[in-house]
């Protein structure tokens, strides 16, 4: 695949169309047609009225088009959609006014005791447009057909170019015996030019709504070429546009005309849950005109994007927030500017609450940087089109430009930044509370500084509870990537490697995996885990001599080493996701060694390969989606995976989930670490990773899809400089969910303690009402949690246990 600038596309002239084209539909019995002055589309009763023909015509040329069908991956014939040879009832409507004409052909099938497949497919001309669109929509049972896709073929065409975030992709077709080429960074058109050289018309394929997040493919034969786009997904809506064009020009023109400014639309949108706009200027009050900017709070994981307005009558609002002894707990507020400010600067007060007091010290302030990711922030995979925009890096000063692996960004330190005018941008506050700190209302100040500018005063409130905050009843882990071997390309030095334990120990991560091989490089690496405070127990991720007979001696080495720095309990995981017959068998080879050997084990594994392990396996850790659901597609979780994990909650005293934990949305981390956990029947969590070290290009999302992966870039739930890392969002909502998880453990331990006493009955089956009343707030899927559970609503959720906890006590005596 070789570039070509898209700049040389980019002519906006509009082509000179007709005053006037009626459109028509001719129907017949074997074949529909529908008509205007520019585009005939044929549609053939011996191909089940899909359609076959597409003719432009300004052009003497034959058909566009092959056809344009759907396309199923498990049937026994490949043309079954088209042909005779399908046995599905076809089912034909027709429609034709002043503006338009459409035929409608609908594939039906129905066997007795499961739900009828429908597959229906429109083609639409309009009047005066050389467009012709093509909507899809499937409702399809596993018993009819499990994978299914749309597929457009077309013949004669030389050369094959399509728009991607970083320029413009292009793909020879020179006739290739059955190749596949995924279209990487597809935006949402593709072109197919009859030439290679010099003027050259052709056909421009515009996919506007797509039913799934994969990217297409262009498969190529000898003398043509098939763009097709799958789903597994039912019901599912896709919709495509064909343009004949006959110039550069006028495919410039076409596809501004046409397409889809944004890219490709995705299914599954989420919510963008914001603060409530502004009805009109008179919202802002003199302070704010004065001043030229509007200061409000805003809950801390509320996705606040430049456009954002602020709700009305907000200025001068106190930030607040609730939080116990010992614990970290986020705040923040946006400012909307009106005008330009230059040389914005924030500090804080000492909080105080009589004699008693919240350093400033232990108070830092962020900036949000928000930027464009490749893909919806529920969604650890790059997709389709422009990207999103998303609020995600926690930074102190968001003009520095961010590169390459490590960057040297300063980390410490007051921020600093500028705001354009009719622009918001999001400060983030965490304050650590001191141990031992007596309950009270710690007041305070945030003062924010702009070049001429008198220095304005945001009030600044902690609730600390009355209250210990329990540790969680389940357990907590992440995967760790750090090196101590110098070839690898996640080595860190010692005094990092130090400083990124203890930042996964302050938010509460219980434990982590162990990289390296060799005694000398493990001795390395436990000296600093003990350094940093880790305890209790850990994962060997990447030290199985798979050839050693007997893995005796180096699993009492390990362990040795392991107790004698601070550890109860090591884990060996001598295989990850062992999902296949292949991979299952060698498994169970090397998880039979540790086991003989004396050793435990653990695994990232699917639920029914899980269970072919046996007892040689003790902590499998399934994918989050057998326990929740998928936040990809709303279908329930498959039956062998939901009876295989069903029979491991059995057979197993540890059952664990993972999931990627770099995704921007911030509710997944949180519910995945807290709620969720809390109220599933798995005894802890896992995701992968922490951190991006093995990625090259992390700042910079698409640069593994210009490498040919199909992947986003970083990887990891922080980002790595130089002198460190870069929080992010989902990080702080990872520590926020194991906090819910504490609030929970807290409210359960009260309530097992009240339990005890008859007269404490009835307050203790308040407190139970309570607990099951939050964990009803769920919905039963993960799909559907993050389509209607704000993060407000995910705040409420702790308050109701913070409120409960009180109460109890009180009824308690505390």
């Amino acid at each position: 695949m070789r570039s070509l600038p898209w700049t040389a596309l980019a002519v906006a002239t509009l082509l000179a169309l007709p005053v006037r084209a009626e459109v028509t539909l001719d129907r017949s019995e074997g074949r529909v047609v529908l008509e205007n002055a520019l585009v005939r589309v044929e549609m053939r009763k011996d191909h089940n009225f899909q359609p076959t023909v597409l003719i432009d015509k300004r052009n003497a040329l034959a058909s566009q088009i092959d056809d344009v069908s759907y396309l199923a991956w498990d049937v026994a014939r490949a043309d079954w959609m088209t042909s005779g040879s399908c046995d599905w009832e076809i089912q034909l409507r027709t429609h034709r006014d002043d503006e338009m004409a459409w035929c409608e052909t609908t594939l039906l099938k129905e066997t007795a005791g499961t739900q009828p497949s429908q597959l229906t497919l429109r083609t639409t001309v309009r009047r005066n447009s050389p467009a012709v669109q093509f909507d899809f929509h499937a409702q399809f049972h596993a018993d009819h057909v499990h994978s299914l896709g749309l597929r457009i073929q077309a013949s004669d065409y030389k050369l094959a170019h399509w728009k991607t975030p970083w320029g413009v992709s292009q793909l020879e077709l020179i006739g290739r015996k059955n190749r596949f080429h995924p279209l990487l960074g597809f935006y949402n058109g593709i072109a197919l030019l009859r030439q290679r050289e010099g003027p050259s018309g052709g056909l421009l394929l515009l996919h506007n709504t797509a039913w799934s997040r994969v990217f297409p493919t262009l498969r190529e034969k000898p003398t043509f070429a098939r763009y097709k786009h799958p789903t597994l997904t039912s019901p599912a809506r896709c919709s495509i546009t064909l343009v004949p064009f006959a110039d550069k020009s006028s495919l410039a023109a076409f596809t501004k005309r046409f397409g889809r400014p944004a890219g490709v639309e995705l299914p599954g949108a989420q919510p963008r849950f914001e603060s409530a706009s502004l009805s009109s200027d008179d919202a802002q009050n003199a302070a704010d005109k004065v001043h030229d900017f509007i200061i409000f709070p805003v809950a801390p994981f509320t996705t606040v994007l430049p456009d954002t307005l602020p709700p009305q009558q907000s200025a001068g609002a106190t930030v607040r927030m609730r939080a116990c002894a010992g614990e970290f707990e986020p705040a923040s507020f946006a400012i909307r500017a009106i005008t330009p400010l230059r040389d914005l600067s924030l500090a804080t007060s000492n909080l105080t609450c009589r004699e008693n007091m919240i350093p400033a010290e232990e108070i830092e302030i962020h900036i949000v940087k928000v930027w464009r990711q490749a893909g919806p922030p529920t969604i650890a995979d790059a997709t389709l089109g422009a990207g999103h925009l998303v609020p995600e890096l926690l930074v102190k000063d968001d003009r520095v430009e961010l590169t390459g692996s490590r960057p040297n960004v300063r980390l410490t330190g007051p921020v600093a930044t500028t705001l354009a005018p009719e622009r918001t941008k999001q400060f983030w506050l965490t304050v650590r509370v001191p141990d031992e700190l007596p309950p009270g209302c710690y007041r305070g100040n945030v003062t924010l500084t702009i070049a001429d500018s008198d220095p304005v005063q945001i009030p600044l409130e902690v609730e600390v509870l009355p209250f210990p905050l329990a540790a969680s009843r389940k357990k907590q882990g992440i995967w760790f990537k750090a090196e101590r071997r110098p070839t690898q390309r996640e080595y860190v030095e010692p005094d990092i490697y130090r400083q990124l334990l203890n930042d996964i120990r302050a938010h509460g991560i219980q434990f982590v995996t162990i990289r390296g091989r060799g005694m000398r490089i493990a001795t390395d690496a436990l000296q600093i885990h003990r350094d940093a405070g880790m305890k209790g127990m850990t994962i060997w991720s990447s030290w199985f001599p798979s050839s050693a007979s007997d893995f005796t001696p180096l699993r009492k080495a390990l362990e040795t080493a392991a107790h004698s720095h601070g550890y109860e309990q090591i884990y060996f995981q001598a295989a990850d996701e062992p999902n296949n017959d292949e991979r299952i068998m060698q498994a169970l080879n090397h998880f039979t060694k540790i086991k003989a050997a004396g050793g435990r084990t653990f695994c990232n594994i699917m639920p029914e390969y899980a269970m072919r392990l046996g007892d040689q396996l003790d902590i499998p850790c399934v994918g989050y989606s057998n326990f929740f659901g998928s936040l990809e597609r709303p279908e329930p979780v498959p039956r062998q995976s939901s009876e295989a994990l069903a029979q491991l909650l059995k057979t197993h005293d540890d059952v664990w989930y993972y999931w990627q934990c770099r995704v921007e949305d911030p509710r997944i981390n949180r519910l995945l670490f807290g709620f969720l956990l809390m109220k599933s029947p798995a005894t802890g969590a896992m995701p992968y990773t922490y951190s991006t070290l093995g990625a090259e290009q992390p700042f910079d999302d698409w640069s593994a899809l210009q490498q040919g992966q199909i992947s986003r870039a970083g990887g990891g739930a922080v980002y790595h400089t130089q002198a460190g890392t870069l929080s992010t969002i989902q990080w702080e909502a990872a520590r926020e969910g194991i906090d819910d998880a504490r609030y929970v453990s807290t409210l359960e331990n009260l309530i097992d303690k009240a339990s005890r006493n008859p007269k404490w009955a009835t307050a203790t089956k308040q407190a139970q009402q309570t607990l099951a009343l939050v964990f009803d707030q769920l919905p039963s899927h993960l799909y559907k949690t993050v389509g209607e559970l704000s993060p407000t609503e995910v705040d409420s959720m702790r308050a109701q246990i913070i409120n409960a906890i009180l109460k109890l006590r009180g009824a308690l005596g505390n």
